[in-house]
């Protein structure tokens, strides 16, 4: 019980930001892969929608990021963890890199985000160069 509080604790760290309309700094938070496996494993729109630039929220509605989600949870079923972050080695820190291990392999989630720190595009990929890519929330 005392182990669960504490991974809560985490995870509420992460999307407090968000919940206040306040950007979260991605990069900069221990507590990011917990959240963000979190959210691919419960299929959490609306934890999703909290963490978009306000840009994409408009383009990505709940219901659109519910289904965005179920497709996610098709290609990987649960992610059982995601690696460490990496970043450019120039230009600014906008963009994250990471390996998610899920039950049906390796997968690559890159995340960019704006200048107030939400994000502009979430792609998680078996292949990033597929012309099509059903676990994509970005601009059209």
């Amino acid at each position: 019980m005392k182990g669960h509080r504490a991974a809560w604790a985490a995870i509420s760290l992460l999307l407090a930001p968000a919940a206040r309309g306040e950007p979260a700094d991605f990069f900069a938070q221990p507590s990011l892969t917990a959240g963000l496996t979190r959210i691919f494993n419960e299929s959490d729109a609306e934890g999703l929608h909290r963490l978009l630039a306000p840009e994409l929220r408009d383009l990505h509605p709940v219901p659109r990021l519910a289904r965005t989600l179920a497709l996610c949870r098709a290609l990987t079923q649960d992610i059982l963890r995601l690696g460490p972050a990496s970043f450019p080695s120039m230009g600014a820190r906008n963009v994250g890199f990471f390996t998610a291990e899920a039950e049906t392999g390796l997968f690559e989630l890159v995340i960019e985000v704006d200048g107030d720190g939400f994000v502009t595009r979430l792609l998680l990929s078996d292949n990033l160069d597929a012309p099509d890519q059903q676990c994509l929330v970005g601009p059209r």
